[in-house]
This record gives structure tokens, sequence and C-alpha cells, in this order.
């Protein structure tokens, strides 16, 4: 059976890139809301939080 993580309200599953809990820029990265999906961790955070969505790029767009 496979789980699927549906956040509430204005929140959203962020993946966790980095296991560094505090950013060269001095960012803290607070684990209080960790949660375990397919071996990886994420958080569950507020929109409002989101500074950016790290999205890949089409191999078109790349190539042109």
């Amino acid at each position: 059976m496979t789980e699927i993580v549906q956040p509430l309200g204005s929140r959203v599953l962020v993946r966790v890139l980095a296991a560094e809990s505090v950013t060269a820029s001095g960012l803290s990265v607070l684990d209080t809301a960790e949660v375990r999906v397919a071996d990886d961790d994420h958080l569950i955070i507020e929109t409002l939080d989101l500074l950016a969505i790290l999205r890949d790029e089409p191999a078109a767009a790349a190539a042109a």
C-alpha cells in the first residue's frame, strides 16, 4: 500500500535537500514538523514561508 501525505490548509510538503541545521547564510532549518516519505526527509511548512520552487528544466528548453 502506498501512503499519500496531503498537507492541510495552506501548508505544503517540502523535500529536504540539505542535512545541515543551519545554512551558509545563517538561516536555521527547523525540524519540528519533519516527515519521512519514501526514505526522504520532508518538512510541512506554511505556503507563505516558501521563497522559491525548484523544478527540473524540461529537456526541450535546455537544448534550445
